[in-house]
Formats: structure tokens, C-alpha cells, sequence
């Protein structure tokens, strides 16, 4: 094989990794669910937001975390505006000019890194209810919380690795927020007390790592140039 042909092969697996990067940007994908036909309630909001009845209406951005108040009651929760922690207002009370909407849906999508295996503490506060699932090898992670408005934690086992998450809460009346962060440490039967020290938001500085796209492993990156060699060696020996 030429030095030419593989440099070339090369140049096209340098320009892959760098368009898959690209696409893998800091975040979640937030999507803003409202007007559907049925309004959400603790049994039904985990499918609403999955599948959406009705006229609804979509409105999405990409968020660093998942930190967001209504514009009328800013600074809900712990993890907000006058502890340094800046909230994000609701998309669809940004399209209404502000105040406090009712019976609507958010779904943050992402990919997250879990560095190390062991015990994973989490906290949501959320009004109204609360729901994130990671998806494992070993199958699906989940907590669903319908309380509103306290302070809850939960402990997961988790193995290293990047995967799958989703995040669903529902406003039926009210004030509204949503904010969730992790920890690592607690055990299975207790996860660590919190405080804004010990948790840090998902996808913020410090914390676990969400990116809006999963960026293949190095070992896949190999698998395809391997493919591409095979495939030149193949093609020049039938030339």
C-alpha cells in the first residue's frame, strides 16, 4: 500500500474524531413540553413526556445543568441565584414574557460519565415530580420522586462508563423548579447528607460530566481504521 493511500485513510479518520467531537457538546438536551391534550399527573408524566398528546407545543435549548426556576419565585431550591448557583427560567415562561405557568412537561436528555464504579449519591428538588433513569449495561438505573418541593436524596450503584441519561419532571400548579446534582460516596442503604458542598450539579464545574452526544470509545476509533486498512489491502489486491 502506498504511503499516499494511508495517509490519506488517516486524514479521514483525523476528520471523523474531530466531526464527532464536535456534536458531543457540553450539556443536556432540554426539551420544554406544554399544551398537551392530557395534563400530567404523578402516573402519567414519565410517558407524556416521552410521548406527547395534543397540540403540544416544543421548545428546546442546550443547558450546562439542570437548574431552572420560574421568573415570579427565582431562587427555589438550594442551588440558586443568591448562593451562586445562576437558575435558568423555564422556556415556555421566556415565550410568555415571564411569571408562572402551569400542567407542563421538561425532558433533559444527555450522556453521562460515571469516572469511577461505586455508590452515587443524588438530589433533586423539584416541584412537582421527579424522575431520571441511566441506562447501564447491567440494565436501567432509576428514581422516580413524587414529592414536591423538599430536598430528596437517593444512593445507586453505578459502574464506570459513559451512558445514557434522562431527567423528566412535571408542573401541574404553582411554582415551579427543578434542580439535580450528585455526589460520590453514601452507601446503598444511605446516601451522604446534603449540602451544596458535598453535591455538585450535574454537568457543572466539578461535577459529573453530561454531554448532549456520546463520543465513540478510542477502541471503536481503532476498530474502524483497522476496517479501513482491511478494506485498501482488499481492493488493491483484487486491482
Amino acid at each position: 500500500m502506498s504511503p499516499k493511500i494511508v495517509s490519506k485513510l488517516l486524514a479521514g479518520c483525523a476528520l471523523f474524531i474531530a466531526a464527532d467531537a464536535a456534536m458531543a457538546v457540553p450539556g443536556w438536551n432540554v426539551t420544554n413540553i406544554d399544551n398537551t391534550a392530557t395534563n400530567p399527573t404523578n402516573a402519567n408524566f414519565i410517558t407524556l413526556a416521552r410521548n406527547p398528546d395534543g397540540a403540544f407545543i416544543l421548545r428546546t435549548e442546550v443547558s450546562q445543568t439542570i437548574n431552572y426556576a420560574d421568573s415570579a419565585a427565582a431562587d427555589s431550591g438550594a442551588y440558586h441565584d443568591a448562593n451562586g448557583f445562576p437558575e435558568k427560567v423555564f422556556l415556555n415562561e421566556i415565550a410568555a414574557g415571564g411569571g408562572d405557568l402551569n400542567t407542563f412537561l421538561q425532558q433533559h436528555l444527555g450522556f453521562i460519565t460515571i469516572p469511577t464504579a461505586g455508590v452515587y449519591s443524588f438530589h433533586n428538588n423539584t416541584d412537582d415530580p421527579f424522575y431520571f433513569e441511566i441506562t447501564t449495561p447491567g440494565g436501567p438505573v432509576t428514581w422516580t420522586d413524587i414529592s414536591c418541593c423538599n430536598n430528596e436524596q437517593v444512593s445507586r450503584q453505578l459502574p464506570a462508563g459513559t451512558f445514557p441519561i434522562e431527567v423528566i419532571m412535571a408542573e401541574f400548579g404553582g411554582g415551579d423548579h427543578i434542580e439535580f446534582a450528585a455526589a460520590f460516596g453514601g452507601t446503598l442503604a444511605t446516601p451522604l447528607a446534603f449540602s451544596t458542598t458535598a453535591y455538585t450539579l450535574v454537568g457543572g464545574p466539578g461535577g459529573l460530566q453530561v454531554n448532549t452526544a456520546a463520543a465513540p470509545e478510542p477502541a471503536t476509533l481503532g476498530m474502524l481504521a483497522l476496517g479501513g486498512l482491511a478494506f485498501l489491502r482488499r481492493r488493491n489486491r483484487v486491482a
